[in-house]
């Protein structure tokens, strides 16, 4: 039995199917040959046989330049379709990391409130403890008070320490509430902000990794399975 090399004249059968696209960010991931079981089976049928002149070995020859030749249709089909595909995904990856930007700049914003916030937190908590000092004083004024003081004299003290009590209690209130509009920022309306920034990163990097070939344009387009 003799071993004889098939030669079919425009045929490449080591050709491998590209990816078309930019390359200049994100390199298309190198493609391999799909394997063609019966093309292997006839091709080890007829590299084994006798009679290269025999029904049966023409047939085998002509089957496989039509499987050959129709694998190159399946490969220039393919290619078309990589190559629409890969330019969806460009353009869906470029605006997936468009509104990662826009959602940064959107957190970077609430940061900016939470800074300004703090510093208004800051500011009303210094109000609040001069008026603790004042209502301090005021207090110390009424405990010093003589016993021999007028009523006039103790009316006027009393009343200073009542208003002192009421501008300390406003200030405090406020100091209060600035503080619960920093913690709301802070821990509600900044980890929320975060939390979609998460999801519009995990959606880019799932663009970016299709892009890579993790997993194959194949899967992405709906081509799984034998060919």
């Amino acid at each position: 039995m003799s071993t004889r090399i098939i030669q079919i004249p425009g045929i490449n059968f080591d050709s491998g199917v590209s990816f078309p696209g930019p390359e200049e960010q994100t390199p298309a991931p190198a493609a391999r040959e799909l394997p063609d079981a019966r093309l292997d089976m006839m091709s080890g049928w007829f590299v084994g046989c006798d009679d290269e002149a025999g029904e049966d070995a023409v047939f085998a020859q002509k089957f496989i330049a039509a499987r050959i030749a129709s694998n190159k249709q399946f490969d220039r089909f393919m290619d078309k379709q990589r190559s629409t595909a890969r330019g969806i995904l460009l353009e869906e990856h470029e605006a997936a990391k468009e509104r990662c930007r826009k959602q940064q700049a959107v957190i970077d914003e609430v940061k900016k409130e939470i800074a300004a916030q703090q510093h208004e937190v800051h500011r009303l908590k210094g109000i609040a403890v001069r008026a603790e000092g004042v209502l301090e004083e005021k207090k110390q004024r009424v405990q010093q008070l003589s016993r021999f003081s007028s009523r006039q004299t103790e009316d006027k003290a009393r009343a200073e320490q009542r208003e002192a009590q009421a501008t300390k209690s406003r200030a405090v209130a406020k100091h209060q509430a600035a503080q619960e509009v920093v913690n709301q920022l802070m821990f509600v309306k900044l980890r929320q902000e975060e939390a979609k920034l998460a999801e519009l990163a995990a959606e880019e990097l799932r663009i970016s990794e299709v892009l890579a070939g993790r997993p194959a344009l194949l899967r992405e387009l709906g081509f799984v399975g034998r060919v």
